[in-house]
């Protein structure tokens, strides 16, 4: 599992090259493990196929089982990569975290690959078969390991965020508890957010000097804005970005407990970042936004809204929508993101949206002790967006599961209701009513008006299926 030194970046290279030796030696000990499972595996799936009489069982089958043991080989070698890193005493950075994806986990794909590729050109030439579904499976493979390569590469990539993420939470921590007085702010707040829209981007200091405005500051700065000063301002921040890379990016997880989580990121310099929160809580202020924290986020998530009825958020020059399946260590979840390296521009773009709407120019009043409940609805422009899908039921994804699992095999007619009962999936009640036998089966051989029903069901569940998400798609059948 060694990569060519010119296709790691250099910084991740010398990560790679601490870890290598101590993964190696872990690995030769899972290997003989996972190869003897493995021959197993298969071995049941070749009887399985002769016991059913179905030589098209075999290749789907094969696919889907040697993905999920390529998967489960990546999850064990990124958790072996984080033990030996830690075990070195060495911090996680996004050096680590690219080491482990192009050192190990791309140089596992391409292995892997190779070795089922050989696999089944050795069985085709074993049974001298010229059925040519070596070759669909071959391709459908390929793009399995593609797709397991898109996924863990999103999500070493949100890893790689969410430490950035904590470590700067830490040095933040440790700087506030070495000052031992923080310097006054100026009581012009303008004049401040001037000098900080002058300071360089990179300037780190910018975070040590104690330069946060409190809550009181910014509803009063608030009201010194009018929209158009913010679209400049909003622009000038932008205008950083062309030196000094900065994001945002929104990460909404589904879990398999039925759990929804929602997180910004922000990444880019501490100085870029302030500036950006100071601007967006001041923005939000002005919109009616009353909560004493995270007011920038509130802000955010009214730019998001307004992408997505714009139509913004498909279009690849303002941001992408990456996807992935993450792990916390006691439950999967399916990622959906959107990032953007443009969101000054952005909110210099939805201050303008405002403008022409008409939005209030006046701010609310400083955070008082009241609780949330007793304070007016804040005063938000409505902003159009399309209804959110309905939750899919637990019959309804019982259902889905059997009927795509049939579709994903390509069974048809008798087969097909033959998979489907044994999925346990009923007659609908009303069929059962009109006379309907009560197995898919059953209804199939009694002919009309059944096989129709069952055909025309069928059908639109296929419809489901080719618009379902591949990802989503997977993580339904598992």
């Amino acid at each position: 599992m060694v990569l060519a030194a010119r296709a790691i970046p250099p910084s991740s290279l010398e990560v790679w090259r601490l870890i290598e030796k101590d993964l190696t030696l872990r690995l030769s000990l899972k290997t003989r493990e996972w190869n003897t499972q493995r021959q197993k595996d298969i071995n049941a799936i070749a009887h399985e196929a002769r016991r059913r009489g179905n030589a098209s069982y075999y290749y789907p089958a094969l696919i889907e089982y040697e993905e999920k043991h390529i998967n489960e080989r990546a999850e064990w070698s990124y958790k072996t990569c984080c033990e030996v890193w830690e075990i070195q005493g060495q911090k996680k950075s996004h050096a680590f975290y690219r080491a482990v994806f192009d050192g190990c986990l791309t140089p596992l794909f391409s292995l892997r690959k190779g070795v089922l590729t050989n696999d089944i050109q050795i069985r085709e030439r074993r049974l001298n078969s010229g059925s040519g579904q070596s070759t669909g499976a071959l391709r459908s493979f390929a793009m399995a390991i593609e797709r397991l390569r898109a996924d863990w590469n999103t999500r070493l990539e949100i890893a790689s965020r969410d430490n950035d993420y904590q470590q700067q939470q830490i040095r933040e921590q440790e700087q506030k508890e070495k000052r031992t007085s923080t310097a006054p702010i100026p009581a012009s707040a303008p004049i401040l957010l001037g000098r900080l829209s002058e300071a360089p981007a990179d300037d780190e200091r910018t975070q040590s000097q104690g330069k946060t405005l409190t809550n009181e500051q910014v509803a009063a700065v608030a009201s010194t804005f009018t929209w158009k000063e913010l679209e400049s301002r909003f622009q000038l921040n932008h205008a950083k970005t062309k030196v000094h890379i900065s994001s945002a990016t929104f990460i909404r997880t589904n879990w398999e407990t039925g759990d929804v989580t929602e997180e910004w990121f922000m990444g880019g310099s501490p100085a870029w970042r302030k500036e950006f929160e100071h601007l967006s809580s001041i923005a939000a202020r002005k919109l009616g936004c009353s909560q004493s924290e995270n007011a920038d986020e509130f802000w955010l998530g009214l730019v998001l809204k307004w992408m997505q009825h714009a139509g913004l958020d498909k279009d690849k020059d303002m941001a992408w929508s990456p996807s992935g399946i993450v792990y916390d260590g006691k439950s999967n979840g399916t990622t959906q993101s959107l990032r953007t390296e443009r969101i000054a521009e952005l909110s210099a773009m939805f201050c303008v949206e405002l403008i022409t709407r008409g939005a209030p120019q006046s701010a609310v009043l400083p955070p008082s002790k009241e609780s949330n409940s007793q304070r007016p609805a804040p005063a938000i422009p409505a902003i159009r967006t399309k209804a959110p899908p309905k939750a899919i039921t637990a019959p309804e994804k019982q259902k889905r599961r059997a009927i795509f699992g049939a579709i994903q095999a390509g069974d048809k007619g008798q087969k097909y209701c033959k998979t489907v009962d044994e999925r346990k999936l009923k007659i609908p009640a009303e069929w059962i009513q009109c006379g309907c036998p009560k197995t898919y089966a059953d209804a199939y051989k009694v002919g009309q008006p059944w096989r129709k029903r069952i055909q025309d069901e069928k059908s639109r569940y296929k419809k489901k299926y080719d618009q379902t998400p591949a990802i989503e798609r997977e993580g339904l059948l598992q």
